[in-house]
């Protein structure tokens, strides 16, 4: 592609000869092109669109535009499992779905993959990019990875945060460990802070 499409396209299809395996990339994720990878690289990087997360037989019909459909939906099965009240919309928001507290709170709620590169769980970056706080209040980061569901204010970060699972080779004050914001930690009691 050689021009940005914005509000003329929802969807791209992507076809790969070589997988035979068919696509769905949501045009918010590509801007004027997108890489898919397929491998584990040498190095790690957070930016990294991996093949699988938009197979097209997993992620249609689409029902949101911010996460790949199998994560989200598995997310939303946990939640519904623990007796959590979910309110997805029927319109098109800024958030997947509204969370009901014990205490009759709402929250708009964000999911989003989580990935585990160089001992840090790391969500948020390009492609993939969480609303600001005046959208969104809760972020759920699911690491495959680690099989544990993570949860973070969207006021507790500005721009980025990553989850500390790894000891550093030096100690800092500012990290967040994982362990901190897994999910059955903090819900409901931290999310009114």
């Amino acid at each position: 592609m050689y021009k940005r499409y914005e509000d003329d396209v929802d969807f791209f299809i992507g076809y790969c000869h070589e997988l035979e395996s068919m696509y769905l990339l949501p045009e918010s994720d590509i801007g004027s092109r997108i890489f898919l990878r397929t491998e584990a690289a040498e190095q790690n990087d957070r930016t990294t669109n991996w093949a699988e997360q938009y197979e097209f037989d997993n992620n249609w019909p689409p029902e949101t535009m911010s996460i790949p459909r199998q994560d989200g939906r598995r997310v939303i099965n946990t939640l519904e499992a623990a007796g959590i009240g979910i309110h997805e919309p029927t319109t098109d928001r800024p958030y997947d779905l509204l969370a009901e507290s014990p205490d009759g709170g709402h929250y708009r709620t964000v999911i989003t993959p989580g990935y585990l590169i160089d001992g840090r769980i790391r969500f948020d970056g390009k492609g993939n990019v969480v609303p600001g706080p005046t959208e969104t209040d809760l972020v759920l980061v699911h690491c495959d990875e680690l099989d544990t569901l993570y949860l973070v204010r969207r006021d507790e970060y500005d721009v980025t945060i990553s989850f500390r699972v790894d000891e550093p080779e030096k100690r800092d004050s500012r990290i967040n460990w994982a362990e901190d914001y897994e999910f059955d930690e903090r819900w409901p009691d931290d999310v009114t802070e």
